[in-house]
């Protein structure tokens, strides 16, 4: 019985090594085709004529908003002091035609602490929902300039709290709810000041404040 199940296992053992072996022969004879994906783009960012465009302001609704995006190219952000945008409507869609530009604004570059980025921000009225663009107009050393345009959804209102709206009267954790300010925040500049009130606590103060929501540690895209 042992002989027979030693011959068994070795009669398995050849099997596999000649199926490998026929597999590894086929391999080689045809070659499989290989393809390298395309990279993904995060949410509002295209990039056309050179220049790349994050949009950092997607939250829109009707009437003057504040727009920002990101801009950079092979040599990483764009800092030029200011650029155009010209802002567009799609009625029939962003299949259909664009129609403008239906406003013309000037955004000024603001850079972000430490240096390492910043965005270009503008105030745009926007007088309907459905669908839209702003293009960039970058200036160029040659004197001629370079565009890029992203789109995205006006809404009736944003789905935040809207510019002149009243804060909800949050009740946040604080430093005396949590063991750690590690559980309040991921930033590694942490002041232990901004983490002692909550947002109701706040604004019964009828003091001028500022609430931030930021994913200090964990943002991945070009707006961080």
């Amino acid at each position: 019985m042992r002989i027979a199940n030693w011959n068994f296992l070795i009669i398995v053992a050849f099997a596999l090594a000649a199926t490998v072996a026929c597999s590894k022969g086929a391999s080689e004879t045809t070659p499989q085709p290989t393809s390298t994906p395309e990279p993904k783009l995060p949410a509002w960012t295209t990039i056309s004529d050179g220049l790349e465009a994050t949009l950092a302001t997607p939250d829109l609704g009707l009437g003057e908003q504040r727009f920002a995006m990101v801009l950079s190219d092979n040599e990483g952000i764009v800092r030029f002091p200011v650029v155009s945008f010209n802002a567009y409507r799609y009625p029939d869609g962003f299949d259909g035609e664009r129609v403008g530009p239906v406003a013309t604004e000037l955004a000024t570059f603001s850079e972000f602490p430490l240096g390492t980025r910043g965005i270009h921000v503008a105030r745009i009225d926007f007088d309907e929902t459905g669908a839209w663009s702003v293009e960039a107009s970058v200036p160029r050393a040659d004197g001629d300039s370079a565009s890029v345009e992203v789109q995205f959804m006006v809404q009736d209102r944003p789905r935040s709290v809207a510019e002149g709206e009243a804060a909800p009267p949050s009740h946040n954790r604080t430093l005396g709810d949590v063991s750690s300010i590690s559980e309040l925040t991921t930033g590694s500049h942490r002041d232990e000041r901004l983490y002692q009130r909550t947002i109701a606590d706040s604004i019964a103060t009828g003091r001028p404040f500022v609430v931030v929501f930021a994913s200090t540690a964990f943002c991945t895209n070009a707006v961080c």
